[in-house]
């Protein structure tokens, strides 16, 4: 007898199927109940300066202002890989971002005259951001020091942001610009960019 030609009404059919899922389910119903462990904190810390936040992925110092129009800005001066693999510095009147460590002579650095690949400059073009791509990911330490720093300014910035909005966040990094810019005169905030 097939079940189409059965004296079954679909209704019955639909409780029957239901009875079976649900007696095949208790087995493992304690599973779907269990406690959920909750999310692992995340350890966020004021740096020494007190200007900056240091996260699991690095540290990112911000520079605070305020505008009429816009209260509480931040501006990330100094954003570093916690391994000190990759570093974003725009503290001073040359802003670089660069991939592998301080003392690495193959680090790639990356300015607005063009990409430092070890001592060899190359200006920027399209051949050579596909070089800076193929170099960063053949680099194991490179590669990691890239996606460091993309999360430290993904997740400490934000919460360096919201500390100076509660007015917890200290200013050595405001004054040491401000010391700077003055001492380099009246246009030294001035960007000028060059094309070639």
């Amino acid at each position: 007898m097939s079940i189409f030609n059965s004296e079954m009404t679909r209704r019955e059919l639909l409780q029957k199927a239901a009875m079976a899922g649900l007696l095949l389910a208790v087995p493992w119903a304690d599973r779907a109940v269990a406690a959920v462990p909750p999310l692992p904190e995340i350890p966020f810390k004021k740096n020494k300066t007190g200007d900056g936040i240091i996260g699991p992925y690095g540290e990112a110092r911000i520079f605070g202002f305020d505008t009429k129009e816009l209260p509480t800005q931040a501006l990330p001066l100094l954003v570093s890989a916690a391994d000190d693999s990759a570093v974003m510095d725009i503290t001073g009147r040359s802003p670089f971002v660069r991939f592998g460590s301080s003392t690495d002579s193959t680090a790639i650095t990356l300015t607005s005259s063009g990409v430092t690949f070890g001592k060899t400059l190359l200006r920027w073009s399209p051949n050579t951001i596909n070089q800076l791509v193929a170099e960063v990911s053949k680099d194991p330490v490179k590669a990691r020091g890239a996606l460091l720093l993309r999360s430290a300014l993904h997740t400490s910035y934000p919460i360096a942001v919201t500390q100076l909005a509660k007015g917890a966040m200290g200013e050595a990094m405001a004054t040491a610009m401000a010391k700077g810019s003055a001492g380099y005169g009246a246009s030294s905030m001035k960007c000028t960019t060059e094309t070639w």
